[in-house]
C-alpha cells in the first residue's frame, strides 16, 4: 500500500514547517525567562542556605521557600528577592509553607 500521496501529519496540521525560523523577539523573550528562571533558582537556594536548611517556623528539615510578601499581595513586582523570603517545611498545600499559604500563621521578623 502506497501512502506517498497523501500529506503527513505534521503538513496536514499545519505545524512543523522546517523553513521557518524563530522571530528574534520571540528568541530574546525566552532567554530573558530562562535567565529569571536561574536568578529564582539560585535566590532560592540562598535562602535556603540562610536558613541553614530548616524551616523558620517549627524548625523541621525545610522544603520550600516562602515570600512573605507575595508579589500578588503588594509584594516585589519583579523578581524573588533574598530579604522577602523564609525557608518552610511543606509544599504550599502542607506543613508550615501550606498555613502560611492560607493565613492561618503570620511569620512576624525579618528574613
Amino acid at each position: 500500500m502506497d501512502l506517498s500521496h497523501l500529506p503527513s501529519l505534521a503538513d496536514a496540521v499545519g505545524r512543523r514547517r522546517p523553513n521557518l525560523k524563530p522571530l528574534p523577539r520571540i528568541l530574546e523573550r525566552k532567554a530573558k525567562v530562562n535567565a529569571s528562571a536561574r536568578e529564582e533558582k539560585r535566590i532560592k537556594a540562598a535562602v535556603k542556605a540562610r536558613d541553614g536548611g530548616c524551616c523558620r517556623v517549627c524548625g523541621k528539615r525545610g522544603e520550600s521557600v516562602h515570600e512573605i510578601d507575595p508579589k500578588g499581595m503588594g509584594g516585589s513586582k519583579t523578581a524573588v528577592r533574598l530579604d522577602n523570603c523564609i525557608t518552610v517545611c511543606g509544599d504550599g498545600v502542607r506543613g508550615c509553607h501550606g498555613r502560611l499559604q492560607r493565613c492561618e500563621i503570620r511569620f512576624k521578623g525579618k528574613a
